[in-house]
């Protein structure tokens, strides 16, 4: 009799396990759907439809949160509704950052216009990198039944993501040390500045200063000159430099060519 009771509570034991993991497995495959409660659905649909108020929608999301802290579908309504306030703002976008990013790691399929928006939210935050990434992720997709404006955001996408490339590269190219250094050939014993480099790196424009005494001048006085230096065979060598003909130089204007 009581090797059967044994058995009996074993048996009882295992079932009650069996079902806590169902039970489990069940919430677990809850997360990426709004809960199953007339106020949750109301709420992200608000969002969806951008018909909501952000003093009551705030609130309202936060105490669903507090019953389904991993659910993606409550925190994706609230990842949006933090990116539209800190857009009207002009405030930082660290919190919806944050929270884009837990919803998108539970649910990463559920709502891929959260991708966008993501992408959109790092491009204003200054990091390009991530932001490129992100809208490449968000072009892989094909369709978002969820978002009514899935159409424009994707040919918006379209249209900023190579502009962001860009400029991520050209933010890229602005950071590389450059040692500064004389062109031996083009700096004298006179002062020169201002320099303007052609596109293709065979001609430096610049202004020189010379001491001139001209026909006819009583004294000798310094004069700017435009001058033009031509390049010689190697990457940075230019000739001496000539001053450039009338009308570019003219000399009846005191000490400016």
């Amino acid at each position: 009799m009581m090797i059967k009771n044994i058995t009996f509570f074993k048996n009882s034991a295992f079932l009650a396990l069996f079902f806590v993991c169902i039970g489990n497995l069940g919430m677990a495959q809850n997360t990426c759907k709004v809960p199953d409660e007339k106020p949750a659905k109301k709420a992200v649909e608000s969002v969806l439809n951008n018909d909501y108020t952000v003093s009551d929608i705030l609130p309202e999301l936060r105490d669903l949160l507090t019953d389904y802290p991993d659910n993606g579908a409550l925190l994706g309504a609230l990842a949006r509704v933090q990116f539209q306030v800190a857009q009207d703002a002009a405030a930082p976008m660290d919190n919806c950052i944050k929270t884009f990013r837990q919803a998108l790691n539970i649910c990463p399929d559920y709502d891929p216009s959260l991708l966008y928006l993501l992408g959109v939210a790092y491009y204003a935050s200054g990091n390009l990198d991530a932001s490129v990434k992100t809208f490449r992720k968000f072009l892989a997709v094909s369709d978002n039944p969820r978002d009514p404006d899935f159409e424009a955001r994707y040919e918006n996408a379209q249209k900023m993501l190579p502009k962001i490339v860009l400029q991520r590269d050209l933010n890229k190219d602005a950071q590389v040390a450059v040692e500064p250094f004389l062109l031996k050939t083009v700096s004298t014993k006179n002062s020169e500045y201002l320099p303007v480099l052609s596109p293709d790196n065979s001609l430096l424009l610049y202004t020189r200063m010379e001491r001139v005494k001209r026909l006819g001048d009583k004294v000798t006085r310094e004069v700017e000159q435009l001058t033009l230096s031509n390049k010689l065979r190697r990457q940075f060598d230019f000739d001496l430099g000539a001053p450039m003909d009338y009308p570019i130089n003219k000399y009846t204007s005191g000490n400016y060519g």
